[in-house]
């Protein structure tokens, strides 16, 4: 009876732990797919970023040879 008893606990055990583990595996995951998206935006704000430099620094150029042409 004793073994049964503790064949038993044992099992509940393994099954515990078994539930614990896949619920890190799932929190791992999930943390890994918020690092991916954190990932992705911050790729987006840098390009956007590269974009406004580019359009402010060919707004400056414009600026600029439009000052040149009035001074003629």
């Amino acid at each position: 009876m004793l073994n049964l008893f503790n064949f038993k606990k044992k099992r509940e055990q393994n099954e515990l732990k078994k539930k614990l583990l896949k619920d890190s595996i799932d929190s791992i995951n999930k943390v890994q797919m918020m690092a991916c998206v954190a990932q992705n935006i911050l790729k987006i704000q840098e390009d956007y970023l590269i974009a406004k430099a580019k359009e402010n620094k060919l707004r400056n150029e414009a600026n600029q040879l439009f000052k040149n042409n009035e001074g003629r």
